[in-house]
């Protein structure tokens, strides 16, 4: 049989599947059966490399269905939803080398259907619902001093928008209003100049 490696080398190949992955992972986080919200759940599993099974990991802490998902760092990110009862503003992190899920800063506010994107090694949270209330609320997660920003809010609340960044600006593309009508607006935020603006509507 082989030697076990020493607890040095552990560390150096924790360190090398942290930055070196051999493939990306698609994760799937929390959600519900589709016909009971109030009955989210807390498991969380991957597509194998293989493409052949879905393998589970440990569950989250906290049951929550359409929440905010984002990786930075190398580590996975849940971020608000729904717990069967109200919207959330508490955050989990998970780390795939302990296998292991923390708590780290709340959200400003509560808030479900967000979005997410990373933008400049941040991760920026976008809209969603807490109530019957589209939210126009941005905010961004400064890893380094484990807070959360508030950002400049869009002009319009919107919930279950696709997000994406393009040459470091991001963008807000359609979504669900108050009033539960899709939107064709759009709007982006440049970090650089700090401000939300309009750009032509989707067709």
């Amino acid at each position: 049989c082989s030697e076990m490696p020493s607890s040095t080398r552990i560390m150096d190949i924790r360190s090398s599947l942290r930055t070196k992955a051999p493939r990306p992972l698609l994760f799937v986080v929390g959600g519900d059966d589709g016909h009971n919200d109030g009955n989210p759940y807390n498991s969380v599993m991957y597509l194998h490399n293989d493409l052949r099974e879905w393998v589970q990991v440990s569950s989250l802490s906290q049951s929550r269905s359409v929440c905010g998902v984002a990786t930075l760092g190398g580590n996975l990110y849940a971020i608000g939803g729904y717990n069967g009862d109200r919207a959330l503003d508490n955050v989990e992190r998970y780390d795939p080398i302990s296998n292991s899920w923390s708590n780290v800063a709340s959200l400003n506010s509560r808030r479900c259907s967000c979005v997410c994107a990373v933008l400049q090694d941040q991760i920026y949270v976008v809209g969603g619902v807490c109530g019957p209330q589209a939210l126009k609320d941005v905010e961004k997660y400064e890893h380094e001093t484990n807070r959360w920003i508030t950002c400049p809010s869009m002009q319009e609340g919107r919930s279950g928008c696709g997000v994406g960044v393009i040459d470091d600006v991001l963008y807000a593309v359609g979504g669900i209003n108050s009033f539960g009508n899709t939107v064709n607006t759009a709007e982006c935020y440049d970090p650089r100049r700090k401000e939300m603006r309009s750009i032509p509507s989707m067709n």
